[in-house]
């Protein structure tokens, strides 16, 4: 946020390390709705802000579960850069989650400035989808532009 002087990052921008380092650059964006406020939705997330009593699966899990096999802890997983998620935020601050505007074909292409390992997961936040839950779909390119394996 601080280097693109936004909260609104898109098509045009980078995404920056704690480091103060491009990762990636926006290539193309064709919903141009993102979102940097929000955390990863963690099990305390559903019992403190929607009340949900027991377990739910969440984003944070999710990632810290599937990173820790690169010596990445619960403790260094950053907010996230959340695609197509509809943050409002009123003239007060005020937040709230509201349904994607995406639509079937929207994407977004990055360009990694550096080596990367990248963590993704699908919302399980039924305020953040609508109330529908549905597979991402994603490709990784080559340098050659050719999908890797």
């Amino acid at each position: 946020m601080d280097f693109e002087e936004s909260i609104l990052i898109s098509e045009n921008n980078f995404l920056w390390s704690n480091r103060s380092r491009k990762m990636m650059k926006i290539i193309k964006d064709t919903n141009r709705r993102n979102d940097i406020l929000l955390a990863p939705c963690s099990p305390e997330t559903f019992q403190i802000m929607y009340n949900y009593d027991g377990y739910h699966p969440s984003c944070f899990e999710n990632l810290y579960t599937n990173l820790e096999r690169f010596g990445i802890k619960p403790d260094d997983i950053p907010t996230a850069f959340n695609i197509f998620m509809n943050v409002q935020f009123e003239k007060d601050g005020k937040l709230s989650v509201l349904p994607p505007t995406s639509t079937a074909g929207d994407y977004v292409l990055f360009e990694a400035q550096m080596n990367l390992i990248i963590g993704m997961t699908a919302c399980s936040a039924e305020d953040s989808n609508g109330g529908t839950f549905k597979p991402i779909q994603y490709q990784v390119l080559g340098s050659d532009n050719e999908p890797e394996n």
